[in-house]
């Protein structure tokens, strides 16, 4: 498994150096756009997702800051909507016979 992760880590990482535009660090949109589209569920577009993604988290980021949410709040609704795009993996369910 780690080997797997390793591979998938080093394409990611060359899809994200591949579509990066100017010489700073990789920014959210490079990264949520570099990763394949099976990342992403059907119907989703993923250059939309990180826009949305982005201007989320400045609006959260604005609202922690003025004391309207928690950092614990804003972190849950990003969990959640990473949770959407990129479901946990599930266990395999267990079959008897």
């Amino acid at each position: 498994m780690q080997h797997l992760a390793a591979q998938f880590s080093d394409r990611a990482m060359a899809r994200i150096r591949q579509s990066r535009q100017g010489d700073g660090p990789a920014s959210p949109r490079d990264i949520i756009g570099a990763i394949p589209a099976e990342g992403v569920p059907a119907g989703l577009d993923p250059d939309l997702e990180a826009i949305s993604l982005m201007t989320m988290s400045a609006g959260l980021g604005t609202s922690v800051l003025g004391g309207h949410s928690s950092p614990g709040q804003a972190q849950a609704v990003i969990d959640y909507h990473l949770n959407r795009l990129f479901p946990p993996s599930r266990p395999a369910a267990i079959t008897r016979t």
